[in-house]
């Protein structure tokens, strides 16, 4: 069974800014919601901006969608246990070339993705994370997709920890098709990071 592209990069239309973090980390310290929003509105603008090479704009998106991920627990979180049995090389090289496979998914599947725009619906406190409901609004004639965000603060700012589209945590698919495809091959880690370094031609 291939790795399916998920769904999780239609969500990440909310996050990428164009012009300074800092504006938004300033609003996220007081509101997850405020930091989702100032980052939605410019990602908008990036998408809608093709005059820039495809290169230049992937080069934007991955810079910047780095700064929105906390890619580092999102990864321990899908290893589950796995992560515990790794060695400190084998996760290493897990977390670098997940991050990137995570990002190859998402702006190829933003390439050929349009959205007008996104409301936020509600947030809720989640223990030490919050959960903001948010809709992307589509081209007419096209329903509106629900999609929310599972968000911690980190210093001043907030680390995206999970998406849900439709109700599906995209951390829990990972973390199932992952473990499948690691069960598949003896329990080895290693399987599933050349797996993945393939899929991204790496």
């Amino acid at each position: 069974m291939g790795i399916r592209p998920l769904l999780a990069g239609l969500g990440l239309v909310l996050l990428l800014s164009v012009s300074p973090i800092a504006r938004a980390d300033a609003a996220a310290a007081s509101d997850p919601a405020a930091y989702i929003t100032g980052l939605g509105n410019q990602m908008l603008e990036l998408f809608k901006d093709t005059a820039p090479a495809d290169a230049e704009r992937e080069r934007k998106f991955r810079e910047l969608a780095n700064t929105a991920f906390d890619v580092p627990k999102i990864a321990r979180f899908i290893l589950g246990r796995y992560w515990t049995t790794a060695s400190d090389a084998e996760r290493q090289q897990f977390v670098s070339v997940f991050d990137d496979y995570m990002l190859h998914v998402y702006w190829s599947f933003f390439n050929q993705y349009h959205a007008e725009g996104f409301t936020v619906l509600s947030k809720r406190a989640e223990g030490s994370s919050v959960r903001i409901a948010t809709q992307i609004i589509r081209p007419a004639g096209q329903a509106p997709v629900k999609v929310d965000w599972t968000v911690a603060a980190t210093g001043d700012t907030y680390k995206i920890l999970d998406v849900s589209i439709e109700g599906v945590s995209q951390a829990l698919a990972y973390r199932d098709e992952f473990a499948s495809i690691i069960n598949r091959n003896g329990g080895h880690i290693s399987a599933l990071t050349d797996e993945l370094r393939h899929k991204v031609g790496t």
